[in-house]
């Protein structure tokens, strides 16, 4: 299964830009200390993932493989919606992010790995693989929704995700304040950051879990959050 791989690694740009990922893990240091999480971060981000550990149905611990997790902040979202649930979460990423996170952030229930085969390891089983807006910005967005599907996790949901008519390469520029939940830490001036991705066709992405043997659950009027559901095998 492949890594975690963006074309901000061969360039030290976009997603290892090493202020972006200070910058994400302070964000999320903070929020872990705050006492609401929803104060920080919006419903819209929110309601997904929390539906999403819902869905599961699974005995305890619930196990999520979060694929372009940053640095933890839906993990922290799910322990404040469930906080009696255990469970094993493993947020792949980027090796910069893996390693500032993990220092940081990681604990008995969290983890961050580089690589989506690592993660299932520790997970043992996957219940839910989520990826909030993440599947653009690796190079290979085909080899990498085939990794996933592959997990055969019970459920699949994807937030925030680009899609179109057909393959489009194309670069997104945000801004550094705009990363991570919350305002910029002090000391950090704003600035233009810039990423490389790709829109897979709608098509494909729906057709990849039908031969798979997942069906649609749920997807958003605005089309970029999709529920994928499959019984076990």
């Amino acid at each position: 299964m492949p890594k975690w791989r963006t074309k901000g690694d061969v360039d030290q740009g976009g997603y290892r830009d090493a202020t972006l990922v200070d910058v994400i893990v302070r964000k999320t240091c903070r929020l872990r200390d705050m006492a609401r999480v929803d104060d920080v971060v919006s419903g819209e981000q929110l309601l997904p993932m929390i539906a999403g550990v819902a869905a599961t149905g699974a005995a305890h611990p619930v196990r999520v493989l979060d694929f372009g997790g940053a640095a933890g902040v839906h993990f922290l979202a799910a322990k404040a919606a469930f906080p009696a649930r255990p469970m094993r979460w493993a947020v792949v990423e980027t090796p910069s992010m893996v390693e500032a996170a993990a220092a940081k952030l990681g604990n008995d229930e969290l983890r961050f790995f580089a690589d989506i085969a690592a993660a299932e390891t520790w997970l043992e089983r996957v219940d839910l693989m989520h990826c909030d807006s993440a599947l653009q910005y690796v190079p290979e967005p085909e080899t990498t929704l085939d990794a996933l599907i592959g997990l055969a996790a019970p459920t699949m949901l994807w937030v925030r995700l680009m899609l179109a008519n057909r393959r489009e390469r194309f670069v997104q520029t945000s801004r550094l304040k705009d990363n991570g939940p919350g305002p910029l830490p002090e000391g950090i001036a704003d600035r233009a950051v810039s990423y490389s991705a790709i829109r897979l066709p709608h098509a494909a992405f729906l057709a990849a879990h039908e031969r798979a043997g997942y069906g649609l659950a749920w997807k958003a009027r605005d089309t970029h959050t999709f529920l994928f559901r499959r019984e076990p095998r």
